[in-house]
C-alpha cells in the first residue's frame, strides 16, 4: 500500500493520452468550468500524449512521485491504437486496468474513468470500452462513458460536427465535452468513495530507471506533460549497453520523439532480436514520450538491451525543423513484476 500522505484538501487530476495533453481539448476547458462549479477542489492535467494503456500505472506511480497531494484521478486512457492493436486481446485489456485501477488504490487514490468520443476506421480486435464497463463495475469505480451512448443521445452526425478528426474534439467538441465532465466530476467528487477492490492484476507494471545502469552518461531532468524525471542521454556517436543485475520482464522501453532524434537500433539479449527506434515524430509538434513496445504485451525476460548508435533520418516535421547533432532521450524501462496475488 502506499505510504503517501494523508490530505484533507482534494486535488483532483484529470490523467490521459493526446486528448489531455491538447490545449484545446476537454481538459484545460474542463478544468476552467471546474473553478466556477468547485473552487474549493485543486485540479490538473497530464496527457502523456499518443500511448498505450500499459503506459498509465508506472508513469502515473512518477506524477504521483512528483506532487503527493494528488487525492483523485479522472482516467481517459482509451486509445484508437489500443483496440485496434495486433497484439491486443480481451483478456490483456483486463488485465491492463486491473493494474490501472490497483494502482490507483496503492497510490490512496480514489479513481473514476472517462471514455472520450471517437470514430474508428479500422476494425477493433478489443472492445475496449466494454472491457472498461466490466472492470470499473468489478471495482466499484464510476464511469463518465462519451462514447457509444453519447452517439446514441446525439447522433453520428452530430457527433461527427464534434470531431475534428476520428479521435479529437474541434473547439465546440471540447467545450460540449468539458461541459460533461465538468458535471460529471461535480457529482464524483461530493460522492463517497468506494472501497471495492476487485481481482488483482497478475503483474504490476512499474517504471525502471536508467540511472543506476547508466552511472556514466548524463541524465537530464525534463518536464514533458507535467511528469518530470531523469532522461538519459544518448549522443548521436554513441552506443548505449543496459545490463541487468538479473533477468527482468521487459514490456517497453520509454524515451522522447524531439527534433534531435533519428533511428537506432534496439537488440534485446539473450534473444538476439533486433528491433527498430524511431526518435523523430512527424505526427505532432512538441516533445512527447515515446513508447517501444518489446515485442509482447505480456512481456520479455531480458537481460541486456543494446541500443546502436543513432542514424539520421530524414523527414519533415509539421513545426520547426530537425536539429543536429542528433540525441536521443532514453527513460524508464516499463518492467512486470509478479504480484503476490
Amino acid at each position: 500500500m502506499t505510504d503517501r500522505p494523508a490530505h484533507s484538501a482534494q486535488h483532483c487530476l484529470i490523467f490521459g493520452f493526446s486528448n489531455v495533453a491538447r490545449t484545446n481539448g476537454f481538459a484545460p476547458m474542463t478544468i476552467e468550468k471546474m473553478a466556477q462549479h468547485l473552487p474549493e477542489v485543486r485540479f490538473s492535467s497530464i496527457g502523456m500524449g499518443a500511448a498505450l494503456p500499459y503506459a498509465v500505472p508506472p508513469f502515473l506511480r512518477l506524477a504521483c512521485d512528483a506532487d503527493p497531494t494528488i487525492t483523485h484521478v479522472l482516467l481517459e486512457i482509451c486509445t484508437s491504437a489500443f483496440p485496434t492493436h495486433p497484439l491486443a486481446t480481451d483478456a490483456g485489456a483486463r488485465e491492463v486496468l486491473r493494474d490501472v485501477l490497483s494502482t490507483c488504490l496503492d497510490l490512496g487514490l480514489t479513481p473514476a474513468i472517462m471514455l472520450h468520443p471517437r470514430q474508428y476506421t479500422a476494425n477493433r480486435t478489443v472492445d475496449f470500452n466494454a472491457e472498461t464497463h466490466a472492470v470499473a463495475q468489478e471495482y466499484g469505480v464510476a464511469c463518465l462513458d462519451l462514447a457509444e451512448p453519447l452517439e446514441r443521445e446525439i447522433g453520428a452526425a452530430r457527433l461527427g460536427a464534434l470531431l475534428k478528426d476520428d479521435t479529437h474534439t474541434n473547439d465546440e467538441g471540447s467545450e460540449f465535452i468539458a461541459g460533461r465532465t465538468a458535471t460529471f466530476l461535480s457529482n464524483w467528487l461530493r460522492a463517497a468513495p468506494s472501497t471495492r477492490r476487485g481481482e488483482a492484476p497478475m503483474y504490476r507494471r512499474i517504471a525502471y530507471q536508467l540511472n543506476d545502469l547508466l552511472p556514466d552518461y548524463l541524465h537530464r531532468s525534463r518536464n514533458i506533460f507535467g511528469i518530470e524525471f531523469p532522461w538519459t542521454v544518448q549522443h548521436q556517436d554513441q552506443a548505449v549497453t543496459l545490463t541487468m543485475a538479473k533477468p527482468l520482464r521487459v514490456l517497453a522501453m520509454s524515451y522522447l520523439y524531439t527534433p534531435f532524434g533519428g533511428q537506432a537500433e534496439v537488440t534485446l539479449m539473450p534473444q538476439r532480436k533486433s528491433l527498430p527506434l524511431q526518435s523523430v515524430d512527424t505526427f505532432s509538434y512538441f516533445p512527447r514520450i515515446g513508447l517501444r513496445t518489446l515485442g509482447s504485451f505480456d512481456g520479455t525476460d531480458i537481460t541486456t538491451i543494446e541500443v546502436s548508435p543513432m542514424q539520421p533520418l530524414e523527414v519533415k516535421l509539421l513545426k520547426g525543423d530537425l536539429r543536429r547533432p542528433m540525441q536521443n532521450f532514453l527513460g524508464p524501462l516499463i518492467v512486470m513484476e509478479k504480484t503476490s496475488g
